[in-house]
């Protein structure tokens, strides 16, 4: 496992999806940042409160956006959040729905995964690591589009 943020940026991607944060997670900002609202407009006035809603959830909001993991796979490469491996080192590519998503967190062996799950998405994918040098014996991560990703990984692995 390479922990850059590039990959070879001379390779056509074959699938990107960024991680963005769900509805739920924006709703909890706006939240939280409304109270805070509150609590400064309530002593300095409204217009205070309702400037410190709108820089505070600005910048809450700009940052969960920018700092989203994204999932890039070339046809020699998958990155997922700062890790990047060879398309040689994955072994089996297992798309996992709720169910074994919940089942998979619990497992003793997921305290040396590697682990890029968001909340609010409710499937991902589970790759085994095949190379002896990686400390993860396997990837999980979450997707929007877990059988997309499986179909890419399987047909560049047979290639």
């Amino acid at each position: 496992m390479n922990l850059s943020r590039s990959v070879n940026l001379n390779e056509n991607v074959v699938y990107r999806e960024k991680l963005f944060p769900g509805l739920g997670f924006a709703a909890f900002i706006l939240f939280m940042t409304a109270s805070l609202g509150i609590a400064f407009g309530k002593p300095y006035g409204a217009n205070i409160g309702w400037l410190t809603f709108t820089i505070s959830s600005s910048i809450f909001l700009a940052g969960a956006i920018l700092q989203s993991p994204q999932i890039r796979i070339t046809a020699r490469q998958i990155q997922v959040g700062l890790a990047t491996i060879d398309i040689s080192h994955i072994g089996r590519v297992e798309n996992l729905n709720p169910m074994k998503l919940a089942d998979a967190r619990k497992s003793s062996s997921s305290k040396i995964a590697y682990f890029v799950l968001r909340p609010g998405i409710k499937s991902s994918v589970v790759l085994e690591i095949v190379d002896t040098k990686d400390p993860h014996p396997f990837w999980h991560f979450s997707t929007r589009r877990p059988e997309q990703i499986v179909r890419v990984l399987n047909e560049l692995k047979a290639i």
